[in-house]
């Protein structure tokens, strides 16, 4: 058994595709993971999924990074909650 990882991981795109499988990665590890894509739906999904079967712990941000302001609105949230990436 791998000695969980001491670390919060920011997965953008982390609802599906590769974001999905790197959070698989992340979580079977025991970081931390702070999951960001435009759909709330998948990323509730994946927030269950990944904490059923890894217990993992899971913060999910919807925010569609393709948005001018977006990157900023992201990092004062994570700014705001004191998340440390």
């Amino acid at each position: 058994m791998t000695t969980p990882l001491n670390l919060t991981v920011l997965i953008t795109g982390g609802s599906s595709g590769i974001g999905y499988e790197l959070a698989r990665v992340f979580a079977v590890q025991g970081a931390r993971l702070i999951l960001v894509a435009r759909g709330a739906p998948a990323l509730a999904g994946a927030q269950a999924t990944l904490g059923r079967d890894f217990q993992a712990s899971v913060t999910v941000i919807p925010k569609d990074l393709a948005q001018p302001a977006a990157v900023g609105e992201l990092m004062a949230e994570l700014r705001e909650s004191r998340t440390q990436v």
